[in-house]
């Protein structure tokens, strides 16, 4: 898993639309033991802690990320 922020614009940081609310990307990856995986990966996500403050949570998340296929580790 891979959380990482997205690049921001002057256009965008500037007009503060909504989509400044949501300033991560998010990558996830599983791979078989022939080291061929797939994922899925997640633009403009918010990131939030419980409030217990154990688990961080993705809004929209479940919504249809973009699918990640024939992902393969290269040497």
């Amino acid at each position: 898993m891979l959380a990482t922020d997205r690049p921001i614009g002057f256009k965008e940081a500037r007009d503060q639309p909504r989509t400044t609310d949501y300033p991560f990307t998010l990558i996830e990856i599983r791979f078989n033991k022939d080291g061929v995986g797939q994922g899925k990966m997640s633009f403009f996500t918010k990131i939030t802690m419980s409030k217990d403050k154990q688990t961080m949570e993705l809004e929209n998340y479940d919504i249809e990320p973009v699918r990640l296929t024939e992902v393969r580790i290269e040497k």
